[in-house]
């Protein structure tokens, strides 16, 4: 009998240049997005935030997917390079891409997240390891996945700031028109976790600080200690901006446990898809792990069996999809069906006073300490 190999390990590099000009969008009143060029800033935007949660839910696809589709985002004649590493054996499954635009002024490195729900199996164990990093501690999971890239991540940053593309594995480098002068870094999900850790790291020495603008993650969950948050806030928190959709429960984790964990940077919310993105609210809190794994299996049953929102945890508002759907309303609502943005996809609670289900989370929150919660 032949035992599968449950060990692979794997690296690979790819690069793609996207020469075909925009093309004719699917929609007649598609979204209009700027050059990136033209919006660059520092300071939050909703138009570039728009930009990001496109680039972090395609980076689940490859550099010719993502950059095809870059040709109506803002990004025209864009070079992507893919970076890929696994290694089963050590839960690393890690994948960067650097994407440049055309005059090679702007750039944005993007990390791509995981399957959502072996996700939120790996962040349920609030026990995990964490290693010593930026003044304080982080998962060892993340920094293990960002560490696996990180040579062939720097070596793209290097060759942009010398005003070039590496096309391929053996490092050729094609010539651009302008050097790096703005970096954008994002990511989804375990991708969200990996943008915070790179933007550490460049900010700890590894680029010039003037040159990163922003830091723009969907659904991302806890990174390190509280050291290591006051650490990143002090020197790059005004420009990290985390997306946090609805009862997504991926932000509230990793959960309670004696190994800490807190969020840095500016929160942003939605309630529901045709809602605009709003800050001014406080960070996501650890969620108890009893009360987060039954409140993701109810509603992952329930969301299935009925059709409107129930309160409590969910892996189904994890979705990319919710954080590219949002991040396109707020630009431009008109993109929304009218009988759809009046209904808003809302249902009132009390329009469910005697649900079982409600009642049974509100008990087993009691019981287990759970104070927080997710924020409805």
């Amino acid at each position: 009998m032949r035992i599968a190999n449950t060990t692979d390990s794997r690296k690979s590099t790819n690069s793609f240049t996207q020469s075909r000009p925009k093309g004719a969008p699917f929609g007649f009143d598609s979204v209009r997005v700027p050059s990136i060029e033209s919006i660059v800033t520092d300071k939050y935007d909703a138009r570039l935030a728009y930009i990001m949660s496109v680039i972090a839910a395609w980076s689940y696809s490859d550099e010719r997917a993502l950059a095809d589709k870059l040709r109506y985002y803002g990004i025209e004649k864009s070079r992507v390079r893919r970076i890929s590493v696994q290694n089963d054996a050590l839960l690393v499954v890690a994948t960067a891409y650097f994407v440049q635009s055309a005059s090679g002024r702007v750039g944005v490195l993007a990390f791509r997240g995981t399957d959502p729900a072996s996700f939120v199996t790996v962040l349920a164990d609030g026990e995990v390891m964490q290693r010593s990093f930026f003044g304080g501690a982080v998962h060892s999971g993340f920094y293990a996945n960002v560490e696996a890239v990180w040579d062939e991540v720097m070596e793209c940053l290097d060759a942009a700031r010398q005003n070039a593309h590496i096309e391929d594995a053996k490092g050729t480098r094609a010539g651009l028109a302008c050097p790096l002068e703005a970096l954008y870094i994002t990511g989804h999900s375990l991708g969200g976790a990996m943008a915070v850790l790179a933007a550490a790291r460049l900010f700890g020495g590894d680029c010039d600080p003037k040159i990163i603008k922003g830091v723009y993650t969907f659904g991302q969950p806890m990174v390190g200690n509280k050291a290591f948050s006051e650490r990143c806030r002090g020197a790059f928190g005004d420009k990290l901006f985390r997306h946090v959709y609805r009862d997504d429960v991926v932000p509230h984790l990793p959960p309670t446990s004696a190994i800490p964990y807190e969020h840095t940077g500016k929160e942003l919310h939605a309630a529901s898809v045709v809602e605009n993105w709003k800050d001014g609210y406080p960070a996501s809190q650890r969620a108890c792990p009893a009360g987060a794994l039954f409140e993701v299996g109810f509603n992952a049953v329930e969301a299935r069996l009925y059709p409107r929102k129930m309160a409590g945890y969910s892996i189904d508002d994890h979705m990319p999809a919710n954080y590219l759907d949002v991040s396109r309303y707020t630009i431009d609502p008109t993109s929304v069906a009218d009988g759809v943005r009046r209904r808003g996809w809302t249902q009132s609670l009390a329009e469910i006073p005697h649900d079982v289900g409600m009642a049974v989370r509100k008990l087993l929150r009691r019981r287990n300490g759970d104070s927080g919660g997710a924020q409805t």
